[in-house]
Formats: structure tokens, sequence, C-alpha cells
């Protein structure tokens, strides 16, 4: 801030001279503005963080009170309610891949099944989702009957 004395010699220089030093103080004090603005933006969002939007541990919230729910309470259990019908997924006709298990060798005397002609068995089907499309692997369960000892195998599933 200028004082008397320093501003009259400006004065006597006339109006372009005090023009001009009104904008450099006008652009001075607009980038404290700034700067300070800045810093109070940068301390509010500081005081407003605590433990559950933050990554601070709970210990650092101190001793305020935890934030009140503003949902008002209906009387009904969590979860489904009595009555409300639930959907699953359906088993895709057409899968992307299919992954056969087959037993190779008799669980019980250890005789191979490599010569087995299979039965169908279980299957289970995968969604995962990629970036752009659904792929479906089905796994299929074979049963093979052992020619030896004629025992069951079932092929095991992932």
């Amino acid at each position: 801030m200028l004082t008397r004395e320093e501003f009259q010699p400006i004065y006597e220089q006339g109006f372009e001279a005090v023009w001009a030093v009104i904008q450099a103080m006008q652009i001075s004090y607009q980038s404290q503005i700034t700067a300070l603005e800045a810093r109070v933006k940068e301390l509010e969002d500081r005081l407003g963080k605590d433990s559950h939007n933050s990554s601070k541990p709970p210990s650092s919230d101190g001793y305020k009170k935890k934030p009140v729910s503003l949902r008002e309470q209906t009387g009904r259990k969590t979860g489904g309610q009595p009555g409300h019908t639930g959907k699953t997924l359906s088993f895709s006709e057409a899968p992307d891949s299919i992954i056969v298990h087959s037993p190779t060798d008799c669980r019980d005397c250890g005789h191979s099944l490599e010569e087995v002609s299979p039965t169908e068995g279980e299957r289970r089907q995968v969604l995962d989702l990629p970036p752009l499309s659904l792929i479906t692997t089905e796994h299929r369960c074979l049963h093979k009957t052992c020619p030896h000892c004629g025992t069951q195998n079932v092929g095991t599933l992932p």
C-alpha cells in the first residue's frame, strides 16, 4: 500500500501514471486473492476428511459425533422381503467355449479309463464379464465306469 508521500509524485505525473499504478495494484491483488482462495479450499478439504471418505484411520476422527443416517426406519429386516421373487442367471445354450473334465484313472483301483466311453454328467457355467462381450465357459463333467472293478468315476470340476 502506498503512503500519501509516495503517491504524490505519481499523481503529479498525470492521469496515465495513476492509472498504471492502479492496474499494477489490481493485478497484484488479484493474484493474491487467487492464491488465498486456493489455500482456503485446500484447508476446507482437509478439514472435511475423516476415516469414512479418506484413507485416514478411525482413530484420527477425534471425538466428533458419527454421522446419523437420514433414512427412516421401516421395521423390516434387511435383504429380500418375503414374497419377493428372486432372479438367477440361466444356462447359456451356446457357450463361447466348452472345457470337458474327464477322469483318466479309476479313483479306487487306479486302472486307466482312457478307452472307456463316457456318459454325460454335471454341467456348470462360469460367466466372465470382459470389457466388451460376455464369455461363457461350460465345464462338463463326464462319468466313466471302470471295466476292471465296475466303479463309477466322475471327472473333477474346477
